[in-house]
């Protein structure tokens, strides 16, 4: 949250009138500290949470805020429930791996897509192209015929949130860092970028 954000003008107007707020810094959390807090929050072994709490990892960057507000949700949707057969909390995984992030929390990862090295802005503003999602295989054959670097730098867009891979694909976490990442190219540059891509991926298709 930097200064410009509404809360730092509320804590100065605050201050104007003489009162004096408390500020609590939540730091982010470490993966394995964040398996800690789903091993205490489920009442289950660290060994049981591990994985979902890796999901959950990269959904939310470790913050705390995110993480409530991510739970909350998926308890709402049953994706984590409390299941009196079993007599524990359940999840389903996969489910909760391609589901797609909060408008609020996607709208923050966005703001930090500029700050990412050139490779990965560029992997990102090539799925773009495609929508939502695209097959793997795609980006594979886009990497092979134009030199591209697209599926590292797309794994470190994943470690940092943004996007998932799921069964061959590769998805936006949210429509809104989808757009973000659209937008970052000028309408000349979008339009030529769509002419090369069919070209790789469709217009060999139908050489006789």
């Amino acid at each position: 949250m930097d200064h410009n954000h509404p809360i730092w003008q509320l804590i100065q107007n605050i201050h104007a009138v003489g009162l004096n707020p408390t500020i609590v810094t939540l730091k982010r959390m470490e993966e394995e500290e964040l398996t800690t807090v789903m091993s205490c929050v489920l009442c289950l072994p660290p060994r049981l949470v591990r994985s979902l709490s890796g999901v959950l990892f990269k959904k939310t960057k470790g913050n705390p805020l995110f993480l409530s507000q991510l739970l909350l949700l998926l308890n709402r949707n049953r994706l984590i429930r409390l299941d009196v057969y079993s007599q524990r909390w359940v999840w389903d995984e996969d489910k909760i791996h391609s589901m797609k992030l909060p408008d609020n929390i996607a709208i923050c990862f966005t703001n930090g897509i500029n700050k990412l090295t050139f490779e990965v802005q560029l992997a990102l503003k090539t799925l773009s192209i495609f929508g939502a999602s695209t097959n793997i295989a795609y980006l594979t054959e886009i990497e092979k015929q134009l030199d591209l670097n697209l599926i590292g730098p797309l794994k470190e867009a994943a470690a940092e949130g943004l996007v998932s891979h799921i069964k061959g694909m590769v998805q936006f976490n949210h429509d809104r860092i989808q757009e973000v990442a659209y937008g970052m190219m000028e309408e000349q540059v979008r339009r030529h970028n769509h002419l090369r891509l069919d070209h790789c991926l469709f217009i060999p298709f139908f050489v006789i």
